[in-house]
This record gives structure tokens, C-alpha cells and sequence, in this order.
């Protein structure tokens, strides 16, 4: 019975030990008696166990959270020679991939891999094991592999919509492991014990593919919760990681938090909605050693906040800052999101006006705020997924805007280049001719001026994957997977609401950007 499978991490080794992911799957993997090499990608690739290089492997795990990967993967196949490998007949290895961004649209990449999970791999990871172990040829493991739910086989003809599978209880599938990190490798935001404490959103803001693809919302109980948190001490951790979509949306969560905090943990509490913070929660979160707050409440605009699904407005994000200060805490991280289809010159000035008044709230205690500006970008499986990427120009005038505003009150600015945000967009919204770009990008490097390279030898119109698409079209990918809680006729509804919303109010010409 073979048993050498692979993990491939497309990224260096220290984001690697950030991801939960990574460190379940290997460890779900060693449990099982399977032989787990991983292999992480550099400036080259940096094996952890030299053993056995991805071409000796029967089947190899990467995955694919972000769309961006998907140049490194196919850097990854060129720097391990798998693709020169995989093009011979006795080629045995097989490539499995999942994650977000494939899970919501995974035509870019059909070409590069054997078999995409659709969802959540609990659901099918024995039996998958199972069928990776036997001895039999490629093409019949291959085969097997597709009658299982959630995957699709691109080398099969696709004849059905793939079901995106998931976990229904998080509290059955647990598993408390082993999280401990080698010597020498510091993880991006320090070494910390990982806790997912909720999986899903039922939030449902328009713009959100994460808060799409992984409904229902899922939530762990304060019994599990605090099993996880006794067992951080027991493998030597003194610092929580909360991992959730919006935190305090489980029920248990502060109970949770509570139970930490009291034991002494350093504690980490990353995804916060803003409406669901109280006076004691922000407490505990300073009790627990956080120094900063991060809040997204996307705009400022009501109009916005409306037509987006994320009721939050300036009125209770300064409320929050003052509760806060009340408490302890400084710091305060903002991300701020502009390019939104319909914007105005009034939108805008909203944003500007709940930076000033939130940088000089903090600035009297002594504090400081940190903005983060980012443009919209269309995503699939979401009810935005028809709207179009602002033009670059457009979104730069903006985002400069919005910068220079803030740093003249003395808050910190930085922002996602808009450049990036197009290639981002062509990649999530992409079909599978797209892959042909991705080909030639990482054959010419990892640069703006290498995807433009590609870009233009691929023959392929990439500007087609930027422009709005009529309520009417129907996207492609949702021609190949079905998501139980994203049917295409409930994105559509969402998308009419939204665009009714942004419709009573043209507002005025975005007059701000001529000064």
C-alpha cells in the first residue's frame, strides 16, 4: 500500500505555520500513517524533509486560499520539474487542490491540477486517503476519486454540477493536535495556538465571497472552546489565536474569551464585527494583551452601508473608539473600502470625515489610528460578482485621496495598488482560457510589467473580466458547482436590492479629486 503523500505550500515556510489549514492537514495526514513531505516555495523550494522530492510522491496537497497563487503554483510545478514529469506516460502523481478561491471559482486552474476539492475536506479526507493508498493505476484512482462528493476531476468530462460539500458540525469534526512549530521558523503574526471557533457568515454582505462560500455559519461550543484553550498550555503556547469570520457572533465567544483571559493567555482577536463590541469585550480583549483593534467598516457612507449589507457608519465606529479608549486600549486599525459601483463625491467625503474624526478622538487620548484602503474588486459567488472593477485611474485618484486626507490628522496610511486589484479581479472572475495567462506570467516573472507580458502573448482580452456583466448572464462557474447557500437566483435578487439602493441617489461628480 503506497502512502507518500505531499503537502505543497506556496509560500514561504513561515506563512506556511500562520495557516491553521497547514498544520491540520499535516497533522491529519501523520495521524493517518501517511508519509507528509511539505514543500514551500521561496525564492526556491525549501523541502522540510529531503527524503523525497514532489516528482517521487503518489499525490500531492496544495492549496489555493488566495487567487494570486495561482501564478505560484504553476512556478512550483516548474522549479519541482513536476510539469515536465507529469507530461510522461508513466506520469503516476496526482495534484489535489482546494481552498476559497478555487472553491468559488476554480475554471483558472483546471488545467494545472488533477483533482479540486469543492468545500471543506473533513467531509471526504478518509476517503480519499482510502483511494490514494490503493495500488492502481492513475486513470481508475482518478476515476474513483470523482464519485466523491465536492470533487471535480478536469480530466473527466464535467456532465453535472459539483455540490460544495462542508462540514455540518464543527464540534464532531475537533480534532485537538499537535500544533507545535520547528525551531527556527517564526510564524507571520508570532507563535500562537490556533483556535477556530466559527466557520461561515450569515452576515451576507453583498461584497464578501468568503461570507458566501462557507455558509451556514457554523459555531464551535464553549465545551470545545475550552478543551482547545486548556490544551494551548499542555504544548507550551502562551498566546490564543481566534480564527473566525466574525467572532463574536458565537454565542460562547466571550465566554470563551472570558476563559482565556483567566488563565493567563496573551490573546489574539483578529475578526471583530464593530456593532458586536460591548464595553467588557473590549476589556477582555485588553486584558488579553491586544494592543490593537481592528475594525472593517468598509464606509462611512449610510447610503453605502446600505447597499453593501454592512450597517456600520461612522455614529457607531466612533462610539467604539470612545468605549474602547474607556477601557485601555489606543490602537486602532481601520480598513476602508472605496470603488463601490455608484460611489460619490459625498461617499467619499464621508470616508474622510470618519477618518478625521476617528484620528483625532484617538490622537487626544494619545492614540493612534491606522488606515487601510482598498479597492472593491467583483468576486464570484457573490452578489457583486456581475459589478464592474473601477477604472484604475479612477480608484488611484481616489485612494490617493483618501491617503493624503488622512495623514494630514496624523493617521497612518497604507493601500492595496489598484494595479494588482485589476490582476486579482481577472483571476477570481477568469474562465478557463485565463489559465493561459498564468502560463506565460510565470514564465516571465512575478512583476505588474510580467502579467502585462502575458497578458498580450496569451491573445486573450483580459479587459472582458473587469466590465460589468448583465444581471441576465450567468457566470460560468456556477455552471460546474452548486453552493447550497448561494444558489444563483438568491445572488441575483441581492444584486437587484443593491443596485436599486445605489440607484435612488446618483449623488454629485467626484468634484474632490479636481483640488
Amino acid at each position: 500500500m503506497s502512502r507518500r503523500i505531499g503537502i505543497g505550500y506556496l509560500a514561504p515556510r513561515n506563512v506556511a505555520y500562520s495557516s491553521l489549514f497547514f498544520r491540520f492537514l499535516k497533522h491529519m495526514l501523520r495521524v493517518n500513517n501517511v508519509y507528509a513531505g511539505t514543500y514551500f516555495l521561496d525564492d526556491d523550494i525549501e523541502l522540510e524533509d529531503t527524503r523525497s522530492s514532489p516528482t517521487k510522491l503518489d499525490a500531492l496537497f496544495v492549496s489555493l486560499p488566495y487567487e494570486i497563487m495561482y501564478r505560484d503554483l504553476v512556478e512550483f510545478y516548474n522549479k519541482t520539474s513536476i510539469i515536465s514529469y507529469r507530461s510522461k506516460a508513466d506520469d503516476s502523481l496526482i495534484v489535489i487542490g482546494g481552498g476559497p478561491a478555487v472553491t468559488a471559482n476554480p475554471l483558472p486552474v483546471l488545467d494545472f491540477l488533477d483533482v479540486i476539492l469543492v468545500g471543506e475536506i473533513e467531509e471526504v479526507f478518509d476517503d480519499i486517503i482510502s483511494i490514494l493508498s490503493e495500488k492502481a493505476p492513475k486513470t481508475t484512482k482518478l476515476k474513483r476519486l470523482a464519485e466523491l462528493r465536492g470533487v471535480i476531476v478536469p480530466r473527466l468530462e464535467i456532465e453535472k454540477q459539483v455540490e460544495r460539500i462542508y462540514t455540518r458540525d464543527l464540534d464532531k469534526h475537533t480534532v485537538i493536535f499537535d500544533q507545535k512549530i520547528p525551531p527556527g521558523v517564526e510564524p507571520v503574526w508570532g507563535r500562537s495556538y490556533a483556535i477556530e471557533s466559527s466557520r461561515g457568515c450569515g452576515r451576507g454582505c453583498r461584497f464578501c465571497m468568503e461570507g458566501f462560500i462557507f455558509r451556514p455559519k457554523r459555531d464551535r461550543s464553549f465545551h470545545i472552546l475550552k478543551n482547545l484553550i486548556d490544551n494551548a498550555r499542555e504544548q507550551g503556547y502562551n498566546k490564543i489565536s481566534f480564527y473566525s469570520l466574525a467572532f463574536f457572533d458565537n454565542p460562547d465567544a466571550e465566554k470563551a474569551l472570558e476563559h482565556a483571559v483567566s488563565m493567563g493567555y496573551e490573546v489574539s482577536v483578529p475578526s471583530i464585527r464593530a456593532e458586536t463590541l460591548t464595553e467588557r469585550r473590549l476589556k477582555l480583549i485588553m486584558e488579553g494583551g491586544q494592543k490593537t483593534l481592528t475594525i472593517a467598516p468598509e464606509t462611512a457612507s449610510c447610503r453605502l452601508c446600505n447597499a453593501i449589507n454592512k450597517r456600520i457608519g461612522k455614529d457607531l465606529v466612533l462610539e467604539i473608539i470612545e468605549k474602547m479608549l474607556g477601557v485601555g486600549l489606543r490602537q486602532v486599525k481601520m480598513y476602508i473600502m472605496v470603488g463601490f459601483p455608484g460611489e460619490t463625491e459625498d461617499d467619499i467625503s464621508e470616508n474622510i470625515s470618519l477618518i478625521r474624526e476617528s484620528s483625532m478622538l484617538l490622537a487626544k487620548a494619545g492614540g493612534k489610528l491606522k488606515i487601510s484602503i482598498n479597492q472593491f474588486m467583483p468576486k464570484p459567488v457573490t452578489p457583486l460578482q456581475w459589478a464592474p472593477l473601477k477604472d484604475y485611474l479612477a480608484a488611484r485618484k481616489i485612494i490617493r485621496l483618501v491617503g493624503k486626507e488622512a495623514r494630514k490628522v496624523g493617521a497612518e496610511a497604507s493601500w492595496y495598488d489598484p494595479r494588482w486589484a485589476r490582476i486579482q479581479t481577472i483571476l477570481s472572475r477568469g474562465d478557463r482560457e485565463v489559465s493561459k495567462i498564468i502560463y506565460f506570467w510565470a514564465r516571465h516573472g512575478k512583476g505588474l510589467g510580467a502579467f502585462r507580458r502575458a497578458v498580450r502573448e496569451s491573445g486573450i482580452d483580459s479587459e472582458k473580466y473587469l466590465v460589468e456583466w448583465p444581471a441576465t448572464f450567468d457566470p460560468p462557474w456556477h455552471k460546474i458547482i452548486r453552493h447550497p447557500y448561494a444558489s444563483l437566483k438568491l445572488l441575483r435578487r441581492e444584486y437587484e436590492i443593491f443596485q436599486d439602493i445605489i440607484s435612488q441617489n446618483n449623488g454629485s461628480s467626484l468634484r474632490l479629486l479636481k483640488r
